[in-house]
């Protein structure tokens, strides 16, 4: 998985240094194995243009797709925020019912973040600070302990591994 990430990641932020160099590797294949640029060079220039093109329509894809991701993501956030804050700092033992529903609504939205951070969809930098958010809320005892339970049913697209229960 991790792999398959760095490779894309790879390719992504090293496009035009990549395509010099195959572009350089071919020029230097044509000349020395003295063949016809029409037939060798020229087919190869076609193929990078096309590959560069396609590069370039990918990542401005996947750029759309995580400012929608992100947007989406925060206006969620947003609506639970003030709930989350109470819940913080009510100093009662035990959760209510809606504070229990509030927390699984933040729970589903964290390992959708999660989900997709994985697929390579979110930035580290974004994930990074979300995940730290995340923890601020992991740190109350009250959230935690009702955290953990529902960790333990594997359900959140693997987000358990992060938090030790």
């Amino acid at each position: 998985m991790k792999s398959k990430l760095f490779f894309k990641h790879l390719i992504f932020d090293n496009h035009l240094f990549i395509l010099i160099c195959f572009l350089i590797l071919s020029i230097s294949i044509t000349l020395l194995l003295n063949l016809s640029i029409v037939k060798f060079f020229v087919p190869i220039i076609g193929g990078l243009l096309s590959l560069l093109y396609f590069i370039q329509k990918q990542k401005l894809a996947e750029l759309l797709l995580f400012r929608e991701l992100f947007n989406d993501f925060n206006s969620k956030y947003d609506k639970l925020n003030n709930g989350l804050l109470i819940i913080i700092n009510n100093s009662n033992n035990k959760l209510s019912d809606d504070e229990k529903s509030l927390l699984l609504k933040y729970f589903n939205l964290c390992s959708e973040e999660y989900l997709y951070y994985r697929k390579g969809y979110i930035f580290q930098e974004v994930w990074n600070t979300w995940f730290k958010g995340m923890n601020i809320y992991y740190e109350n005892a009250r959230i935690r302990r009702f955290w953990n339970k529902e960790l333990k049913s594997e359900s959140y697209y693997g987000l358990e591994k992060l938090f030790k229960y």
